[in-house]
């Protein structure tokens, strides 16, 4: 379990940076020393999550594998050591982001099972063959005598053309939404406008959100649940990252903001002292009189804070099994 400060506020940015023990990452964010937004971090934070041994994810994850592709493009042409198209080959399959096999993502779309059934044959075996074909049939007419020849020099230039409009493309993406919400009132009989804007761009939406749809399926394909190693995690903080529900629970009879300032003031002497925050909470008087120690204990559970996420899992694992069977 990481603790992740994305779109988390400065001041808690900071004081998260203050009391860390473990790397801090911030999945998605931007500096402020770039795009002066209160959502950037300042210098001193990045500098700080860097010192944690954690990690920035910054936002322009479209543009990072044709800036990759771009680079690596520029290093063919100045250097032709095999190492060079070996590493291009491995951004292009590490990173992900790709319109590799973007036919396939209508499977990830909420479409109906059969339509889904009907297209995943005819994506496997035509579509995507086809694809193939047709990648390696230009590759041929670039680099064969009887197609146009191109040295390794000449293709590189060519990469880098097709990575320029590459770019262009994702930077033309964020435009896209714009563009629909603009379209989105609906006038009387649905005046001329709005709907053919929609022509040109709900498509490419729909492929961009495909493709973020088919990484995190990447993603899951490789993840490894380890609940002692998640169940540890969870008590290095000694109760502090339950904090919320103790706050929650006591705000109905307390009122909000002195529920937040009681639980804010235990979880400060927790941090100072090690001790675990339940039993600075249970010498608390003011904390005592509307929850009992079981209460208190029973707040700060991990499993009690489950909400409704095991029967939502478990809907959908019926739904899968459901899936499963029909198709056998």
């Amino acid at each position: 379990m990481l603790v992740d400060v994305a779109h988390a506020s400065s001041a808690t940015v900071d004081d998260v940076l203050a009391m860390a023990q473990r790397p801090v990452i911030a999945s998605h964010t931007g500096l402020r020393g770039v795009v002066d937004s209160v959502r950037n971090l300042t210098d001193e934070q990045a500098r700080g999550i860097a010192e944690t041994g954690g990690l920035l994810g910054i936002g322009f994850a479209l543009l990072i594998l044709p800036t990759s592709l771009g680079v690596t493009g520029a290093l063919m042409l100045v250097n032709g050591a095999l190492w060079v198209p070996a590493l291009a080959r491995v951004i292009d399959t590490s990173l992900r982001y790709t319109v590799d096999k973007t036919t396939r993502e209508i499977l990830f779309l909420p479409l109906p099972n059969e339509l889904k059934q009907q297209a995943k044959p005819f994506i496997d075996v035509t579509v995507d063959r086809f694809a193939k074909g047709i990648g390696a049939l230009l590759v041929l007419v670039l680099i064969k005598p009887w197609g146009l020849h191109l040295t390794w020099q000449q293709l590189s230039w060519a990469s880098l053309i097709m990575t320029g409009l590459w770019m262009a493309a994702a930077v033309r993406a964020p435009g896209l939404v714009a563009t629909l919400l603009a379209a989105m009132p609906q006038e009387h009989e649905r005046g001329l406008g709005g709907w053919p804007a929609e022509w040109d761009t709900l498509p490419e939406l729909v492929v961009l959100s495909a493709g973020a749809a088919r990484a995190m399926a990447d993603s899951l394909e490789g993840l490894v649940v380890d609940p002692d190693r998640m169940r540890a995690n969870l008590d290095l903080t000694h109760g502090l990252v339950m904090a919320e529900a103790i706050a929650m629970a006591l705000a109905v009879p307390m009122g909000k903001e002195p529920a937040h300032r009681a639980v804010e003031a235990a979880a400060q002497r927790a941090q100072a002292s090690g001790r675990p925050l339940a039993d600075l909470l249970a010498e608390d008087p003011a904390v005592t009189r509307h929850l009992s120690v079981a209460d208190i204990a029973a707040r700060l559970a991990p499993a009690s804070y489950l909400g409704a996420a095991e029967e939502f899992v478990r809907q959908a694992l019926a739904r899968h099994r459901s899936r499963g069977a029909k198709r056998a």
